[in-house]
C-alpha cells in the first residue's frame, strides 16, 4: 500500500488553527480564617471616673449667714458631697477646727463647711438645721419664752438673719411653735446661764418685787386680758414683775428657760426665793423685809407635787428670812430639790418681829 502524501502548506495551516491545548486557570491561594470562638467577648473596661468635688452653693447666696466659728458646733453632723446626697461621714472630734461655715438663704438650711485637723482639710455640704445654736444675749421668743440652756435649730435664712425654732418646754402645754428671727452675728454655739433678773429685764422690768406660788396647771397670757398662749403644767415659784387687779405678771422657771406672762394671782402669797436659794416661803404677808425672830418654834412644810410633809422646825428666837426658806434648810446641810417647795403657814408668823 502506498503512503498518501499531503501538501506541506495545508498541514501547516491545520496545526496553526488548532494551536496548543488550553490548560485550566490556576486557583488563587487564600489563607483560611481560624474558626470563630464560641466564648463571649470580655467586657470593655470603663474609663476611670474622675472624682467630683463637693458641690458648692451658689456663690451669690452662700454667704447669707455665717455664724461665729466655734469648735464643737458640728459634732455629730453628717458631711455630704451635695445637699442631702452623697453623704460620706460625720464630725466626731469636738476639737475639729471650722475654717469656714456659710449657710444659704431660704428654708433648706444647706450650708457649706470646711473642717480641718492635723493637716487634713475636709470640704462638705451639711444640713445646718441640725446644728444646735444659742444667742449671745437673752431674747424673748413668741412673746413669752426666754431661752436659757434650750438649744435652737435653724429654720430659715434671709437678709443675714436667721429664723430659729426652740423646743417646747416639757413642763408647758398648748403653745404655738417657738420661733424668733435674729441676726446671724448674734448666734453662738455655747449655752450661757440666764438669771431670773435677766429674764425680767428682757420683759422690760428691772427686777422682781415679790413672788407667788403656782399650783397645778396655770394659763399664761402674753398680754393682760389676752388669750392664754401656754399652760404651765406644774407649780412652782413665780417672781412677780407686775400687777393689775387679780392678775400678776410673772417670771417662772421652766424646762430650758423662763416663761414670762400674766397669770391669775393665787390667794396664798409667797415670799421671794432669791439669793440662789430653792423652794418657796409660804407666808401671809409679813412685811418684815428681811430677818425675823419668833418667840416660838415655827413649823416648816415641804410640798412635792400633791404631797405635803412637816419637814422641819425653825427653833425659837432663831433669826431667819421668811423670803428664803431654802437657805434655812441649807443651815442644816439640806438642799431642797427644785421640785420641792418649803412653806410656812400664815398663822405661824403671828408674834414674830423683824430683826435689824
Amino acid at each position: 500500500m502506498g503512503v498518501r502524501a499531503y501538501p506541506t502548506a495545508a498541514v501547516a495551516m491545520m496545526i496553526a488553527a488548532c494551536g496548543e491545548p488550553q490548560r485550566p486557570p490556576a486557583l488563587a491561594s487564600t489563607p483560611l480564617a481560624p474558626p470563630a470562638s464560641t466564648d463571649p467577648a470580655p467586657p470593655t473596661a470603663a474609663p476611670p471616673m474622675a472624682p467630683k468635688p463637693p458641690k458648692e452653693l451658689d456663690p451669690t447666696i452662700a454667704s447669707a449667714c455665717a455664724p461665729p466659728l466655734e469648735s464643737g458646733i458640728l459634732e455629730g453632723i453628717e458631711l455630704c458631697g451635695a445637699p442631702h446626697e452623697g453623704c460620706f461621714g460625720r464630725v466626731t472630734k469636738r476639737n475639729s477646727d471650722i475654717a469656714m461655715l456659710r449657710i444659704a438663704q431660704g428654708t433648706s438650711a444647706d450650708a457649706e463647711v470646711v473642717v480641718t485637723g492635723e493637716g487634713m482639710r475636709v470640704h462638705a455640704i451639711i444640713d445646718a438645721g441640725r446644728i444646735e445654736l444659742h444667742t449671745a444675749k437673752p431674747i424673748l421668743v413668741a412673746r413669752w419664752f426666754v431661752p436659757a440652756e434650750a438649744p435652737a435649730h435653724l429654720r430659715e435664712v434671709a437678709n443675714a438673719s436667721a429664723t430659729l425654732e426652740y423646743p417646747l418646754p416639757s413642763d408647758v402645754d398648748g403653745a404655738a411653735p417657738l420661733r424668733s428671727t435674729i441676726g446671724c452675728a448674734e448666734l453662738v454655739a455655747e449655752t450661757r446661764e440666764v438669771t431670773i433678773e435677766e429674764a425680767a429685764h428682757v420683759a422690760g422690768v428691772t427686777k422682781a418685787s415679790t413672788s407667788i406660788g403656782l399650783y397645778g396647771p396655770t394659763p399664761l397670757r402674753a398680754t393682760l386680758g389676752g388669750e392664754p398662749v401656754a399652760t404651765l403644767r406644774t407649780g412652782g415659784r413665780a417672781d412677780v414683775i407686775g400687777k393689775s387687779g387679780k392678775f400678776s405678771r410673772v417670771v417662772v422657771p421652766v424646762d430650758g428657760g423662763f416663761a414670762v406672762g400674766w397669770v391669775e394671782t393665787p390667794t396664798a402669797m409667797y415670799g421671794y426665793g432669791g439669793h440662789g436659794g430653792r423652794g418657796i416661803g409660804h407666808i401671809r404677808n409679813p412685811g418684815f423685809g428681811g430677818q425675823v425672830s419668833c418667840p416660838h418654834d415655827v413649823p416648816v412644810l415641804v410640798r412635792t407635787g400633791e404631797h405635803i410633809v412637816h419637814a422641819g422646825t425653825i427653833e425659837t428666837n432663831t433669826h431667819f428670812d421668811p423670803d428664803d426658806l431654802a437657805r434655812v434648810f441649807l443651815r442644816a446641810g439640806v438642799e431642797l430639790f427644785h421640785t420641792a417647795h418649803a412653806e410656812i403657814a400664815a398663822h405661824a408668823l403671828d408674834g414674830c418681829e423683824g430683826v435689824k
